[in-house]
C-alpha cells in the first residue's frame, strides 16, 4: 500500500478511537469497527484498481505503452530496466515489476512526468534507467517527451 492510503487508514481508525473514548458511540462499537473494516477493504480495493489500470497500461500484455505508437517506430516489444544505474544488471519488465514500478514512482497526472524524469532520465536522482524496444527494432531510452505523453494518456483515461 502506498502511504496515503495508509494515512487515510490511520485516519479512519483514529476518528473511531476518538468517538469510542468519548462514549459517542457507546454500544455502537460493533458497528464502528465494522464500518472500519469495510472503509479499510474499499480504500484497499480502490487502490488495488488504480495499481491494475497502471499495470494494464503499461504491460506488454495489456495497453503497451499505447501512448508512445505517435513516436512512428511501431508498438513497444519490451521495456528493459537497470537498477542500480551502471550496475549492468538490466531486467526486462514484465506484470510483476510493472506492479513494483507503479507502486513506486508516481502515476498521478500532476507529478507523473517529474516523477518518471527523476526516477530514469536525471544523472544526479535517477535509481534506474530504462530502455525501450520497438516493433521496428528501434531501441531508445527514454525521453521527457516519453512522460509527457503518458501524462497525456492518463489524464485522457482519468487515471488516479
Amino acid at each position: 500500500m502506498d502511504s496515503k492510503t495508509i494515512l487515510i487508514m490511520l485516519g479512519i481508525i483514529l476518528v473511531g478511537y476518538i468517538l469510542y473514548s468519548y462514549n459517542i458511540v457507546e454500544q455502537k462499537t460493533a458497528l464502528l469497527l465494522t464500518g472500519l473494516v469495510v472503509a479499510g477493504y474499499l480504500i484497499y480495493d480502490y487502490y488495488n484498481a488504480t495499481c491494475k489500470t497502471c499495470v494494464q497500461s503499461h504491460s506488454q500484455n495489456g495497453d503497451d505503452y499505447v501512448w508512445l505508437n505517435e513516436l512512428g517506430h511501431g508498438k513497444v516489444d519490451k521495456v528493459s530496466f537497470e537498477e542500480p544505474v551502471g550496475s549492468g544488471n538490466w531486467r526486462l519488465y514484465d506484470d510483476k515489476w510493472w506492479e513494483t514500478h507503479c507502486r513506486v514512482v508516481d502515476h498521478n497526472p500532476n507529478n507523473l512526468v517529474n516523477a518518471h524524469v527523476n526516477a530514469f532520465i536525471d544523472p544526479s536522482n535517477r535509481f534506474a534507467k530504462m530502455m525501450f524496444t520497438f516493433q521496428d527494432g528501434t531501441l531508445m531510452e527514454p525521453t521527457k517527451h516519453f512522460f509527457e505523453l503518458e501524462q497525456n494518456y492518463f489524464k485522457n483515461i482519468k487515471h488516479c
